[in-house]
């Protein structure tokens, strides 16, 4: 078991294409020694249309996320987040690659 902090970041996209591609969901666990001490999520506006692919696999659509600020500023709702994204070159570069 970790003793030490680990957070786990879980995110839902319009696809799987970096480039085209964005994040309608961003969710965010922090862990110590396996006991959940908190944890944070919030629905984000991609700016574009969820695919129905998408929004069959995830259940996210179009009209639940419309009221949603986009990302970055979805992220910056939750208190540490540019901290912990700062602190993980590649967390951060996925998630600001969306």
């Amino acid at each position: 078991m970790l003793r030490q902090d680990t957070v786990f970041v879980d995110i839902e996209t319009t696809g799987a294409h970096v480039k085209r591609d964005r994040i309608t969901e961003l969710a965010i666990l922090h862990m110590r020694g396996g006991e959940l001490v908190s944890e944070w999520q919030t629905l984000v506006n991609p700016q574009q249309p969820i695919p129905e692919s998408i929004q069959r696999l995830t259940g996210i659509d179009d009209e639940l996320v419309r009221d949603y600020p986009p990302l970055p500023r979805s992220a910056m709702k939750c208190p540490g987040v540019c901290r912990a994204m700062c602190s993980w070159p590649t967390t951060r570069a996925l998630i600001t690659a969306f």
